[in-house]
């Protein structure tokens, strides 16, 4: 039996208003554990230097190996010597690090009046995200099961005349029973694919209450094409 790979990814000073954010963009691929920062005056880790250290231990041992721990140390506290010496240990021995000093270019910068606002922690989201992608990129699906996933995406958008803007099929729906175990960045790359081959279209679902897409076939004769057993469906 295999054993499921446990990817970690530790993010040390992330703002504790961010925390559920990363985790939700990766709780299916990545455990995201964080040494969450706070505002006493100043910015500072929630807890004490050796806590702290403490923590990033104990987080990277949930990892299947130190090959698949990934440590993002962001530059806006107050440098903590303990906590830099046990990340430069877990690099050591296999760990990926990246350690942001303060001032650091190209990382988005505190508003000296509104501290950290919406717009600084989106712009955080996508530079941590990022980080992290770069650590653990998705392995290759086959190509055959890629093809066959595409198929049954099509197949299941025709078989209830899923086939236009005014009659979309839900994303829970739309995946339903396809896929299982694959992760939201797999996904969202066979989604891409058929919508630049012509053969799927979305929109955001906005129905009330609604979240996520809608989708539906944008061109039946040319999915039909690419897949002739669309055509015992659509008859």
């Amino acid at each position: 039996m295999n054993v499921p790979v446990v990817r970690v990814a530790i993010v040390v000073g992330l703002p504790v208003s961010m925390m559920q954010r990363v985790q939700a963009r990766f709780r299916e691929t990545v455990l995201i554990k964080v040494v969450p920062l706070i505002q006493r005056g100043e910015y500072q880790l929630q807890t004490n230097a050796v806590l702290a250290a403490r923590m990033v231990e104990q987080f990277a041992d949930l990892a299947t190996s130190f090959e698949q721990v990934a440590i993002v140390v962001l530059p806006y506290h107050r440098a903590v010597g303990t906590v830099d010496d046990n990340v430069a240990l877990l690099e050591e021995l296999g760990a990926r690090a990246y350690r942001m000093p303060p001032g650091e270019p190209h990382w988005p910068t505190v508003h000296a009046k509104h501290g950290m606002d919406a717009q600084f922690e989106q712009a955080l989201l996508e530079r941590v995200s990022a980080c992290i992608d770069a650590s653990f990129p998705p392995e290759p699906v086959p190509v055959d099961e890629v093809e066959e996933i595409k198929f049954e995406l099509l197949r299941g958008l025709a078989s209830h005349n899923k086939m236009g803007p005014n009659n979309h099929s839900h994303e829970d729906d739309l995946w339903k029973s396809r896929a299982q175990g694959w992760g939201s960045r797999e996904r969202e790359a066979i989604v891409k694919e058929l919508m630049a081959a012509g053969l799927l279209n979305r929109k955001k679902n906005k129905s009330a209450g609604g979240k996520g897409w809608v989708y539906w076939i944008e061109n039946v004769q040319l999915s039909c094409a690419r897949y002739p057993k669309l055509n015992d469906v659509i008859g």
